[in-house]
């Protein structure tokens, strides 16, 4: 058996951190010596159609657990402590070249914490490419995984209705506000929130998720800054699709997966693990990162090489078991159903401000060198209709 080592996962402690984030730090710390990746160890992450019934319940079952266990932090769950973190400071996390890593380092954690309640768990992916032309109808929008949408309306913002996430039937309830500040006050208990209009007729066909192909294209670029900067674009998708874009900004009137306490939705974590798939593809197709020297990774401290490799961590991702009939046909719906190309939402400009967008729209235009398909490329075309 090929025996690999895994880096030591640890947090340092910051003096200028406040005092609830220094106990946070400490206990999310596990000083555990390296050691080799023997078979237990694996984390084998797979598509979310690819799990059993079974499977997606232990996973489900592990979450919930660990939102029902209390913090010794304060009055919110074990599950909430990661949206404490990911509220800290997110500037450093988005927007930034710290984006990857930091994400991978919260989604590998979380994992921690969810084996340490059942071993056989790893992060599923959610590879939200394949509902790209009917959002509507992704299984994470089902009871039996992450539930749906109270929203009847675009701009309309509801309580998850139904399934285990629901504070109605699954009395699922959080503390943290969804919000675009780094204000970490406790609230609630409210429910979970999403805006996605699932009707098949609103938002999720105005503004819709990046195709296969779109997706694609970003393999293309070898260099980590524009890799970095267009698939970070690519991301907010889904974050701003599922979390609706609410009545404001800056207010608590959005859901949770657009806010900075978008961890707060399990979504964030099956979302973040299909994109922490796509950064390690990039890296193995080309060989590089071109972004690690000393920067490190707030709150714990780390420098970036510590989540570096993948392989090293003992995590594997496995390729789902779709068909390239299956990926063609996809494609050809996805194609059918929306003609336009995929643009900056006009919307974004309330929910990130006017600066923001333009800074967005700069920078794609500006690592946009190819074409796709002798076109001016998805990247310029990410502006159109707007």
């Amino acid at each position: 058996m090929t025996q690999r080592p895994c880096p030591p996962s640890r947090l340092a402690l910051h003096a200028s951190l406040p005092a609830l984030a220094a106990l946070l730090l400490l206990l999310l710390s596990s000083a555990r010596a390296q050691h080799v990746c023997e078979k237990d160890d694996v984390r084998v992450r797979r598509e979310i159609r690819d799990l059993s019934d079974d499977e997606r319940e232990t996973f489900i079952d592990a979450i919930i657990t660990l939102h029902r266990t209390p913090s010794t932090l304060g009055n919110f769950s074990q599950y909430e402590e990661f949206t404490y973190i990911h509220k800290l400071d997110p500037w450093s996390s988005h927007h930034d070249n710290r984006f990857f890593p930091w994400h991978r380092k919260i989604v590998y954690d979380f994992e921690t914490r969810l084996r340490a309640i059942n071993k056989s768990i790893a992060i599923p992916y959610w590879d939200w490419t394949r509902d790209a032309h009917h959002v509507h109808t992704a299984p994470v929008f089902t009871p039996q995984w992450f539930g749906g949408s109270g929203a009847t309306a675009d701009d309309d913002i509801q309580c998850v209705p139904d399934g285990r996430f629901s504070q109605a039937e699954g009395n699922f309830s959080l503390h943290f506000a969804p919000d675009f500040s780094t204000n970490v006050e406790l609230s609630g208990p409210e429910c979970l929130r999403r805006g996605i209009w699932l009707n098949g007729t609103g938002r999720d066909v105005i503004l819709r998720f990046p195709s296969m192909r779109e997706v694609e294209f970003v393999f293309q670029l070898e260099e980590y800054v524009p890799f970095r900067k267009v698939l970070e674009v690519f991301h907010w998708y889904p974050h701003v699709i599922v979390g609706g874009r609410g009545r404001g900004s800056w207010d608590r009137s959005g859901g949770e997966l657009n806010s900075f306490a978008s961890s707060n939705d399990p979504l964030f974590y099956v979302h973040h693990s299909f994109i922490d798939k796509l950064y390690h593809r990039w890296q193995q197709q080309h060989g590089h990162d071109n972004y690690s020297g000393n920067a490190t990774l707030s709150p714990w401290g780390v420098p970036v090489a510590a989540v570096s490799n993948l392989t090293e961590m003992c995590v594997e991702y496995r390729e789902s078991d779709i068909t390239d009939a299956e990926r063609d046909a996809h494609e050809a719906a996805y194609n059918a159903s929306f003609p336009n190309p995929l643009h900056i939402p006009p919307t974004w400009r309330r929910v990130l401000g006017s600066a923001m967008v333009r800074r967005m729209e700069q920078e794609i235009l500006a690592v946009q060198p190819h074409t796709v398909d002798g076109s001016n490329g998805p990247a310029r075309q990410l502006l159109r209709g707007r």
